[in-house]
């Protein structure tokens, strides 16, 4: 089950993610984050992952996709901080940055691995 929080201020919008990410729970947050784009008026989004437990295939590809457009990810915490090991105490643009790395490597290492088990 994955809860979603979303706070907004005058110059952000802060959206905390808890539990899993993944199946029916990606298409809820790729749905809200399409209304929110729409309503976010050129506040900064930050989307705080420290509570997240679990994340496939899809949600790190829409995560991909939120930092890409705009989000700035926060990941200090739980799940997270095992993914990504011992993230320095950096501005939240540079962990938006280490966030969609690890995503990318994900990804290729996954394909590598189809490909292996192909031949």
């Amino acid at each position: 089950m994955l809860k979603i929080s979303i706070s907004e201020t005058a110059t952000e919008t802060r959206w905390v993610l808890q539990g899993r990410v993944f199946g029916p729970w990606v298409s809820e947050l790729n749905a809200i984050w399409r209304t929110s784009t729409r309503t976010r008026k050129g506040r900064a989004c930050i989307v705080d992952l420290n509570d997240v437990t679990f994340i496939d295939k899809d949600a790190e590809e829409l995560l991909r996709t939120m930092a890409r457009e705009g989000a700035q990810l926060v990941a200090n915490g739980g799940y997270i901080k095992n993914v990504f090991g011992k993230p320095k105490n950096t501005d939240r643009r540079g962990l938006s940055e280490t966030v969609a790395a690890f995503l990318r490597f994900s990804r290729r290492s996954v394909r590598a691995m189809s490909t292996k088990q192909a031949s």
